[in-house]
């Protein structure tokens, strides 16, 4: 049945039914291409504002490398989902076929459970097909979904065609020293002492880790992050002593504006 009857199929099915007053049958049916209307374009997963605004926030997200693997994430899910998607969808046409069968099976049957068990597999058929309907809107949506986190993928690669795109780990450690550093801009006298041991533990980890690969330096990670860094008093070294400075709100540490 085509997706685009859905509200006309639906209210059939209520209709059938007989369990609304006069009042609000008139009413809903009046709604009918509203209805349809709200069916076809209704929000099912995440808009583009959401994925760009919510999901790769400049907070956990603050470089193309990193904010590029979410989407990687993302679309992996969405993809793996649609396929799952798939198998319910056939084992449904599966089922309509055997109703359909067991349905032709009991024409022209007199005896009254036959005819009962009839109508069971009658109302059993309409919920599948019911089913077809929306499982074929959520597959078109998740599709809409997963074309846009490849759109998002190739704005980013174009953004800074440097980073790694095929192994995950090249990028995660500057990513990691830019996240947790943001996460220290907003510790205060109201941050449980456990979340501020956990979050310095992380940082100081971090740039322990920067300084064995010889990452710790403006060129990989931009003046910003360095005196950032330096006015928290995570700096080891004396020749790495960095000019204390108030540090932004949000770090983007975006080394291109240096």
């Amino acid at each position: 049945m085509e997706i685009t009857k859905y509200a006309n199929d639906a209210l059939e099915s209520v209709k059938q039914t007989g369990f609304l007053n006069e009042k609000d049958w008139t009413d809903i049916r009046k709604m009918q291409n509203e209805l349809q209307d709200t069916f076809e374009k209704r929000q099912i997963w995440r808009t583009e504002t959401e994925m760009r605004v919510s999901v790769l926030n400049d907070l956990h997200f603050s470089t193309p490398a990193a904010k590029y693997w979410q989407c990687v994430r993302e679309q992996g899910v969405f993809f793996e989902n649609l396929v799952t998607l798939s198998f319910e969808y056939k084992r449904n046409e599966v089922q309509i076929k055997r109703l359909e069968y067991r349905i032709e099976q009991l024409i022209n049957v007199v005896d009254y459970e036959e005819k009962l068990k009839d109508e069971d597999l009658k109302i059993d058929l309409e919920e599948c097909l019911f089913k077809r309907k929306n499982m074929e809107v959520a597959a078109r949506d998740r599709v809409r979904e997963i074309r846009l986190w490849s759109q998002i993928k190739d704005e980013l690669t174009k953004q800074d065609p440097n980073f790694d795109t095929n192994n995950v780990d090249t990028h995660q450690l500057i990513s990691y020293a830019y996240s947790f550093a943001n996460d220290a801009a907003r510790v205060n006298e109201n941050t449980p002492p456990a979340d501020r041991i956990n979050l310095e533990g992380k940082l100081l980890t971090t740039i322990k880790e920067l300084e064995t690969r010889g990452l710790l330096n403006e060129k990989s990670l931009g003046l910003e992050y360095l005196k950032f860094i330096g006015k928290m008093g995570f700096v080891h070294n004396k020749q790495d002593e960095i000019e204390r400075t108030q540090s932004p709100k949000v770090l983007q540490f975006d080394k291109s504006k240096e």
